[in-house]
């Protein structure tokens, strides 16, 4: 089964804000690295990664932790379809990390 970039539109991450997008991730590493600076949205978002990893390295491990956990609880019923279908019993290794999304969640 693959998904698109949209399958995860409707999930929020652990302060229940939407997910970013590559654009609002960008903006937000620019912002970690280069607070006084106005936004350059030329620059890429390999190259800010890089900047924020050389020299924010305890900022850039929170900014990712916490604008990309998603928290389970806020997902909608509707992805309980996607856990649910059978590709856990070919991919075995999966079952525990979607055991803990189900437990926590309230589909």
């Amino acid at each position: 089964m693959f998904t698109g970039a949209g399958f995860s539109w409707d999930a929020k991450d652990r302060r229940g804000q939407q997910l970013p997008t590559v654009a609002a991730l960008k903006n937000e590493l620019w912002q970690l690295c280069f607070p006084n600076e106005p936004f350059d949205a030329t620059a890429s978002i390999g190259d800010v990664y890089e900047v924020a990893l050389n020299s924010r390295k305890p900022g850039l491990s929170e900014l990712m932790a916490s604008r990309l956990s998603v928290d389970a609880a806020s997902l909608p019923d509707y992805y309980k379809t996607y856990f649910d279908f059978p590709w856990l019993s070919w991919k075995p290794q999966l079952r525990p990390a979607a055991a803990r999304i189900l437990t926590r969640s309230t589909f």
